[in-house]
């Protein structure tokens, strides 16, 4: 499924769905797109990393499945610990 054109629906269906008009340029209307943008962001990432997460995976066969988790968890940068 493709977020963003979710959230364009989403949009597209709030914008109709109430009384008051809300003007493109207004503040509330940025506000609104600037945090689907975020959330378009994160998801962006958040499938890089996936991508990442199962590339180095693939190279690690002897790896069991349930053990997954628990080396990315132990193989992150930013891990503390």
């Amino acid at each position: 499924m493709n977020k963003q054109v979710k959230l364009l629906e989403l949009y597209d269906v709030a914008l109709h769905s109430i009384d008051l008009p809300i003007a493109q340029d207004s503040l509330a209307c940025q506000t609104f797109k600037l945090q689907l943008q975020r959330y378009q962001e994160l998801t962006t990432q958040r499938q890089q990393l996936e991508q990442q997460a199962e590339a180095t995976l693939s190279t690690h066969p002897e790896l069991p499945a349930q053990d997954s988790a628990r080396y990315r968890s132990h193989h992150c940068v930013d891990h503390p610990g």
